[in-house]
C-alpha cells in the first residue's frame, strides 16, 4: 500500500508547477548563471563551478523535501488526512509514503544539476565522489527535514 501511495505522490509532485520551477528549473538556471562560467576559477582548492554545482543541487533537493513535508501540514489543514483514515492506508504508511516520495522527487534535481556540472562546466569527480556527494546531500536533506 505504501508503494502505491508513494507513486501517486511522486506523480502528483511532478504535475505541480511550483515543484518543477523551484526544485528542477531554478537550480539549473542559478547554476548556469553563477557556476557554468566559473569552470576554471578556484576557491579553496576546488573549482567555483564544483562549489556552485553542489550548492545548487542541495538547494533543489532541500526544496523538494521541504515542499513534501509542507504538504503534510496543508493536507491536515484541509482535512485530507481525515479522509485517508477511512482507507486501508495506515498512519505509518502515510508518513513513510510521504518521506519516500520526498526523497524520490529530490533525486531528479540532483541528477539534473550534476549532469549540467559534468557536461557544461566540466566538473571532474570520480564516480565514487559523485555518489558520495549525492548521498551526503540527501542525508543533509533528511536530517534538516525531521
Amino acid at each position: 500500500m505504501t508503494g502505491t501511495y508513494m507513486r501517486s505522490e511522486v506523480r502528483r509532485k511532478f504535475r505541480d508547477p511550483r515543484y518543477v520551477i523551484f526544485a528542477l528549473a531554478m537550480p539549473l538556471i542559478l547554476f548556469g548563471a553563477f557556476g557554468a562560467a566559473q569552470s576554471h576559477n578556484h576557491l579553496s582548492g576546488i573549482t567555483v563551478a564544483a562549489y556552485v554545482m553542489v550548492s545548487m543541487a542541495t538547494f533543489g533537493a532541500m526544496s523538494s523535501v521541504f515542499s513534501t513535508g509542507g504538504a503534510i501540514a496543508f493536507e491536515r489543514a484541509i482535512g485530507w488526512n481525515r479522509q485517508l483514515r477511512i482507507t486501508a492506508l495506515t498512519g505509518r504508511a502515510y508518513v513513510a509514503g510521504k518521506g519516500l516520495a520526498g526523497f524520490a522527487v529530490a533525486v531528479p534535481s540532483l541528477v539534473l544539476v550534476f549532469l549540467a556540472g559534468g557536461l557544461l562546466s566540466h566538473v571532474h569527480l570520480s564516480a565514487g565522489r559523485w555518489l558520495m556527494t549525492g548521498l551526503s546531500i540527501l542525508q543533509s536533506s533528511r536530517s534538516k527535514s525531521t
